[in-house]
């Protein structure tokens, strides 16, 4: 079964408050990337708007692509990282030094059951 089979059959048998909850998590993420596209669409186009009568810049352009790649990056670190330490199928494959195959949550669960 494919992944995208499998996430609609989870949804499909998850009780509402969880079933709210995922589709929460799939909005703000689709938020954040739209508002990621909006922002890197729109940084050229002030930059561009913000020259004088001149035609020159009051700031060094490069200084400002460098400070907004600079924050891009900061920013998926952050992300990364919060991801990673939730619990989950999400944080399970973003986790550094985890064994490929099975892994000890997995035991885990099998054992409860």
């Amino acid at each position: 079964m494919s992944a995208a089979g499998g996430a609609r059959y989870t949804l499909a048998y998850q009780d509402g408050l969880e079933k709210k909850a995922a589709v929460k998590g799939q909005v703000l993420k689709m938020m954040l990337v739209g508002g990621d596209c909006l922002l890197i669409g729109i940084q050229p186009i002030l930059v561009h708007m913000s020259k004088d009568a001149n035609g020159r810049f009051a700031y060094s352009p490069v200084s400002v692509n460098f400070l907004t790649e600079v924050t891009k990056c900061v920013f998926a670190v952050a992300l990364l990282v919060y991801y990673a330490n939730k619990p989950g199928p999400e944080g399970k494959s973003l986790r550094w030094g985890a064994p490929r195959g099975r892994r000890p949550d997995d035991q885990e669960t099998e054992a409860a059951r």
